[in-house]
């Protein structure tokens, strides 16, 4: 391109002139007044003929800087915060993230440091909303020093926030915005988590993500919500931190073991020598060579005594677990303070409590394996395996220049030695001495007395015996009783299969072993039908699982690992922790049960190894043993044995509440006077039999059981965690777990995150105690629905859901053993239908509600609708019934019928109507017993549909709680707003009339009431009969 006049006579542009006033005012100011509109106007004026745009001229004298005015009776401030860095501020200005660091006080320190560092007349260009703007060079530049949020200390956040929401608010950002930051910065700075060790680590690790994607989303315009606790984020921000810090000390673990087989491996190879002479001590001193010999032999004397009291006694021969102690010298850091002095006085240590002990008569050789403790950490790299050369002259250790090195050293030398003032080798004396040391062994020692462990045996030796095998992890959990211990293998491991192994249980199903159980309801219905006078004793078998030996087959999975060492041990018989040996075990208890009945014994139930047996007055055996033989004959009649899973079981007939009866025995074999057998003590006397009878059996069938623990025959007994009566007919928690559940519940609420194991344990205690509390049911459904969450996080502490959770202090800890004496006497039915309404009908009179419009929402649906008709269903007979603690009602919505079984629905607004209604049968002291009905034999379905009977079989009018008020209404009462206005629209829901159904259709439902009626006074007689 040709050029067509000369650049060099360009006539630059003159930025001091008023064509660029506004660029210069914009540019002191930081503001973005300024247009590029006019910007690129001046411009194009100066850099051609020069000429001035009348319009720049005058905005200039508009925008030039003025003077402000003086007051006079204003004082200063009383203090000076340094503001942070104009790059932060920009940042800010311009609704962009910026890292916390800078609004700290070191952030903010170097901005001061740095404000004359860059020329504040230096512009570059800055892209705004509408164009581009002139901007202080110091508002582009970020800090060299910056460090990103999730490095920072909570506290540097904490410090720094309150400058930037300063800095926000002084810029123009929304109010709101402002708010819900500083209640985000509140609730971090309060959670329960910064409680936990690694809690902190999590909050600065969810600020730091959840601020950047807040900004992210208001760059989008989706901003939300960041007060709002995420969750899930929160969650991820625990794994994270705990992952890392996983891989962190597995790193280190790695680091350690390497350095540890080296070690071993040159000690094997006799390589060590013994170190150099202590930092300040000279080498050719002979009083060093003296010390150095005295010294030998002193630690090889004090390896074999100790003074305690005065007095010399032997050291053990053997060491607290002995092949986990490092066995080279405690190596001691210097000191790095500039006072500390250099030399030290000649050292007589015992050897430290890590050191490998030898015999008294051993030759130490010049490499021992026991030295004298070094009082410096080495820094150097000097071989050991030869002894340094010898100095002729004096010399000290030169000090260390590198405070790096020196920390390395002291690490490695903190992974092999823990700093603390305990001494493992006291530690282990003082236990062998007062045997202690015994009780961390005696497990396995006790199994291989008992012969229960064939072993110790190499590996090689095992598989020559049995083949390939697989050993699980061994463990040990106290009993109650004192110093006492389960032995448990964790036939479990690995949680999940890995391409080498899986675990034993994981081809195992426990389904196939199955056994009689005892369960709460089986026990009940037995105490239940006890006659008067009868007694129970509790017996528990010793070490019951350990009594049963493996076939040899088995033995490939049963090994044990017991020592470092190449040592094995084959256990040849069942133990806690394997799927199937509950019902390897039971299978022998249950035939064991069945021997004691055949001579005449019972009624005998079980809980693993927790036996009860039950006596009665021989005055009735006659019409029990009548009662068995027909119960015989309903089980007979009802398929006889049952198996559910791991259960095996036997019904009979339908109990008032629709379930079916349960029984742990077949009732084949009658009970025997076995009173006039052998001479007893006159409380035995009238009795059928006592524990001598028992014994007499099992002695010979050599079931070992321990005594200690043995509940003599009583009308109240502990068993299974709970008091019961016999006489009285109830059930209670204990004392002692009352306190243990109330300690548990305390422990609970004090920690706002729980980890799997706490739930599992609170739930179980819980559950257990609402066997009891049948209430307490209703209270464990958002504790069950917490059990689903973890996944495959188990050990990662969650939130639980904000619900009701069921506590010690309310309600009852005892309830009546049997589950009925009687029922109302009038058959009592409810239903609902959608969009229509509710009603209930008792013994022909009905009553009705309507729905009103918005019911249903926030989980209310139809399963809710129908509870609600069970409630008002249960709230009227309570307002009837004065004589009659039982009662049976019906509905035709199985959810609700079944759900009140359990005591508990998984719809949470259902189980809100079951807490109503268990807290109003518990202050009249009544029990309700829902039944299915099907929906053409309902009489409450019409009425629930609008098709309303005469009004002169109308019931009373029932009080509506308050909590349905928004919900639903009495069928005769004015339409409210809503309801007027859907009936304008044509949308009110009409009378919903079903196929016509057969007339018989309702007469069958009231035969089959009067049929249940009928049977449950036969059961009530029979209940009432021994009185």
């Amino acid at each position: 391109m040709m050029l067509r006049f000369d650049p060099e006579l360009e006539i630059p542009p003159d930025f001091e002139s008023d064509d660029y006033a506004n660029a210069r005012a914009a540019g002191r100011r930081g503001r973005r007044e300024n247009t590029p509109g006019r910007t690129g106007a001046a411009t194009a004026g100066g850099r051609g003929s020069r000429a001035r745009s009348p319009s720049g001229a005058g905005g200039g004298q508009e925008e030039r800087a003025k003077a402000t005015r003086f007051r006079r009776e204003c004082p200063p401030p009383s203090r000076i915060t340094a503001r942070p860095s104009p790059f932060a501020i920009n940042k800010i200005q311009q609704f962009q993230l910026c890292d916390i660091w800078y609004f700290t006080s070191e952030g903010r320190r170097e901005a001061a440091e740095l404000q004359h560092a860059i020329a504040e007349e230096t512009f570059g260009l800055s892209k705004t909303d509408d164009g581009l703007a002139l901007r202080p060079m110091a508002a582009f530049k970020p800090s060299r020093k910056v460090v990103p949020d999730s490095q920072l200390s909570w506290e540097q956040i904490m410090q720094g926030k309150a400058v930037m929401l300063a800095e926000m608010q002084r810029a123009g950002w929304n109010e709101k915005h402002l708010l819900a930051l500083s209640k985000f910065y509140w609730d971090l700075d309060n959670h329960d988590l910064r409680s936990e060790t690694w809690g902190t680590a999590a909050i600065v690790l969810y600020h730091a993500r959840i601020r950047r994607s807040w900004h992210e989303s208001l760059q989008r315009d989706e901003g939300f919500n960041i007060a709002i606790i995420s969750e899930d984020v929160l969650r991820q921000a625990v794994d994270d931190v705990l992952n890392a810090s996983r891989v962190e000390s597995i790193g280190k673990l790695n680091t350690l073991i390497e350095e540890v087989k080296g070690e071993r491996d040159r000690r094997s190879s006799g390589a060590l020598a013994p170190r150099g002479p202590r930092r300040g001590q000279d080498v050719t001193s002979p009083h060093h060579a003296a010390n150095a010999d005295a010294t030998r032999g002193q630690m090889t004397a004090a390896s074999r005594t100790l003074s305690v009291e005065g007095k010399e006694i032997d050291r053990p021969p053997h060491r607290l677990f002995e092949k986990a102690h490092d066995a080279r010298a405690s190596q001691r850091a210097p000191s790095v303070w500039g006072g500390t002095g250099t030399r030290y006085p000649p050292a007589h240590q015992l050897p430290h409590g890590m050191e490998s002990q030898q015999d008294a008569g051993a030759t130490r050789a010049a490499a021992l394996s026991t030295r004298k403790g070094s009082s410096y950490a080495p820094t150097g790299s000097a071989q050991e395996d030869a002894a340094p050369p010898t100095p002729t002259t004096s010399t000290n250790a030169p000090a260390v220049a590198n405070s790096i090195t020196v920390l390395t050293n002291v690490l490695k030398h903190r992974a092999h030695e823990a700093f603390t003032p305990l001494q493992a080798d006291q530690w282990e004396f003082f236990l062998r001495k007062a045997n202690l040391l015994r009780r961390i062994g005696r497990i396995v020692a006790h199994e291989l007395k008992a012969e229960r462990y064939l072993g110790p045996l190499s590996r090689a030796e095992v598989e020559s015996l049995i083949g390939p095998f697989q050993s699980s992890p061994l463990g040990i959990i106290p009993k109650t009783k004192p110093n006492t211990y389960r032995l448990i293998q964790d036939y479990s491991f690995p949680r999940t299969p890995t391409p080498l192994y899986s675990s034993i249980n994981s081809a195992i199903n426990s389904s196939d072993y199955p056994c009689t159980w005892g369960t709460f309801t089986t026990f009940c219905l037995l105490l239940a039908r006890l006659p008067p006078g009868s007694q129970a004793a509790v017996r528990d078998v010793a070490e019951a699982y350990r009594n049963i030996p493996l076939a040899s087959s088995q033995w490939p999975g049963t090994v044990v690992r017991v020592d470092e060492d190449d040592k094995f041990v084959i256990d040849t018989s069942t133990s806690f922790g394997c799927k199937p040996n509950a019902g390897v075990y039971g299978n022998v208890d249950d035939a064991a049960c069945d021997i004691i009945r055949s001579v005449g014994m019972g009624p005998i139930s079980k809980w693993v190894d927790d036996h009860v047996f039950i006596r009665i007055l021989c005055i009735f055996i006659g019409e029990y043993n009548r009662r068995r033989k027909e119960w015989h004959r309903k089980i007979a009649a009802a398929g006889g044995r049952h198996h559910e899973g791991g259960r095996i079981w036997y019904g009979g007939d339908r109990l008032p509440d629709g379930r079916t009866e349960e029984f742990d025995e077949d009732m084949s074999f009658p009970i025997v006077d076995l009173s006039h057998d052998s001479p007893r003590p006159a409380t035995d006397t009238g009795f059928s039999y006592n524990l001598q009878d028992i014994n007499r059996v099992t002695t010979r069938l050599g079931i070992p059981w321990q005594e200690s623990k043995d509940i003599d025959f009583a009308n109240e007994f502990p068993y299974t965690g709970f008091v019961w009566n016999i006489s009285a007919q109830t059930v209670a928690i204990s004392p002692e777990k009352k306190e243990k559940y109330r300690a548990a519940i305390t422990a609970w609420q004090a920690s706002r995150m729980h980890a799997l194991r706490e739930v599992q344990q609170l739930y179980g205690k819980l559950l257990h105690a609402s066997l009891v509390i049948p209430a307490g049911r209703a209270y464990l459904t958002n504790l069950e629905a917490m059990l689903g969450i973890f996944g495959d996080r188990p050990f990662m502490p969650r939130t639980p859901p904000l619900r009701p959770l069921m506590t010690s202090s309310g309600g009852s800890t005892s309830s009546r053993a049997h589950p009925f004496i009687g029922q109302f006497p009038a058959p009592a039915f409810s239903d609902a239908s959608s969009g229509v309404g509710i009603a209930i009908v008792i013994n022909g009179r009905w009553r009705a509600w309507r729905l009103l419009p918005g019911w249903k929402r926030d989980g209310r649906e139809i399963g809710w609708a129908e509870a609600v008709g069970f409630e008002l269903l249960v709230q009227t007979i309570l307002q009837h019934n004065d004589e009659h603690p039982h009662f049976k009602v019906f509905g035709d919505n199985k959810g609700v019928v079944e759900g009140w079984w359990n005591g508990r629905s998984r719809n949470r607004q259902v189980n809100a109507v079951f807490r109503r209604v268990h807290a109003k049968l518990d202050d009249c002291g009544c029990v309700a017993h829902s039944r299915y009905v099907v929906s053409a034999s309902n009489p409450a379905d019409d009425p629930s549909r609008g098709i309303y009977p005469p009004s002169s079989l109308l019931l009373p009018p029932v009080p509506i709680p308050e909590e349905l008020r928004a919900f639903i209404i009495d069928f005769d009462a004015p339409f409210t707003a809503a309801e007027t206005g859907l009936q304008r629209q044509g949308e009110l829901p009409k009378p919903l009339a079903k196929e016509p159904r057969d007339s018989t259709a309702i007469a069958r439902a009231y035969e089959g009431f009067e049929r249940d009626r009928q049977n449950d006074e036969l059961l009530r007689d029979e209940l009432e009969e021994w009185e």
